[in-house]
């Protein structure tokens, strides 16, 4: 596991689409061929892509784009991706209306601690961030 890394096999949507330069079909595609590739790593979750070569051979992944957009759009991503995990850290923040009336809206952030063992996701640890 590289911690701090998105994992292009395993992240969801909008994690997915705060890569730079990522575009929605390409997210789509990406989240199609996870539950279609007969590829699956010794947890059992898919593995779409293994490594940063095949990401780069994908003429569907990229639309028949030249080498030197991919190259530059991958760049982007080198220190940010990973292609295996198992485990990710998960934080959430519920962001209440305005305060108003007798009583004041909380507000709280979590985070958590998510392994991903086979495919199933379980939290193993979580605590109030704030």
């Amino acid at each position: 596991t590289e911690y701090g890394r998105i994992n292009i096999n395993s992240a969801p949507r909008p994690v997915l689409s705060a890569l730079p330069g990522i575009s929605d079909r390409q997210i789509d595609y990406l989240l199609y061929w996870r539950e279609n590739t007969p590829r699956r790593d010794s947890l059992g979750g898919p593995i779409v892509f293994g490594r940063l070569s095949e990401l780069l051979a994908d003429n569907s992944f990229w639309t028949g784009q030249p080498q030197s957009v991919r190259l530059s759009v991958a760049s982007r991503w080198i220190g940010a991706i990973t292609f295996s995990s198992c485990a990710y850290t998960l934080t959430t923040e519920n962001l209440p209306d305005p305060p108003s009336g007798p009583r004041l809206a909380s507000r709280s952030k979590t985070q958590a601690i998510v392994s991903t063992d086979g495919g199933q996701d379980r939290v193993v640890s979580w605590r109030f961030a704030q």
